[in-house]
C-alpha cells in the first residue's frame, strides 16, 4: 500500500471505530479516548503536530497545494455542518474562545505563520 492509502485506511478505520463507540457506548469513548487527549494538551498537541506534518508531507508529494486546500474546504464544511447539531453548546464555546486574547506563544506564532504562508502561496498560485 502507498502512504496515502495507509493514511486513508487508518483514518477510515478510526472513523468506523469511533462511530461504533459513539453509537453504542459514548461514555467509553469519552473516558478512554477523548478525555486522555484533552487532559494532556502538551503531549497531545505534539503528537497531533507530528502526525499532521507526516500526513502533510505525503499529501504534498501526491497532490498540489490548491487541491489540498480544496479538500480542506470540503472537510471544514462537513465539520461545520456537524456543529449545527449542537448550536447552543457550540455558540457558548465560541463566545468564550473569542472573548480571550490570542496567546502569542512560539507555537501560536508558528501556527499563524504556517496558515498565512500556505494561504498566500495558494492565492499566488491561483492568480499567477
Amino acid at each position: 500500500m502507498a502512504p496515502l492509502e495507509i493514511i486513508s485506511f487508518l483514518f477510515a478505520l478510526l472513523i468506523l471505530v469511533k462511530l461504533v463507540f459513539v453509537i453504542f457506548s459514548k461514555q467509553t469513548w469519552y473516558r478512554n479516548v477523548a478525555m486522555p487527549i484533552y487532559k494532556n494538551p502538551k503531549v497531545s498537541s505534539l503528537v497531533i503536530l507530528i502526525i499532521a506534518l507526516i500526513i502533510f508531507y505525503y499529501l504534498i508529494q501526491s497532490i498540489t497545494l490548491i487541491e489540498l486546500f480544496a479538500a480542506m474546504a470540503f472537510t471544514n464544511m462537513i465539520t461545520a455542518l456537524s456543529f449545527m447539531f449542537y448550536t447552543k453548546e457550540f455558540s457558548e464555546l465560541v463566545k468564550k474562545v473569542y472573548s480571550k486574547n490570542f496567546k502569542f506563544t512560539i507555537f501560536g506564532i508558528l501556527y499563524l505563520l504556517f496558515w498565512i504562508l500556505l494561504s498566500l502561496k495558494v492565492i499566488y498560485k491561483v492568480l499567477f
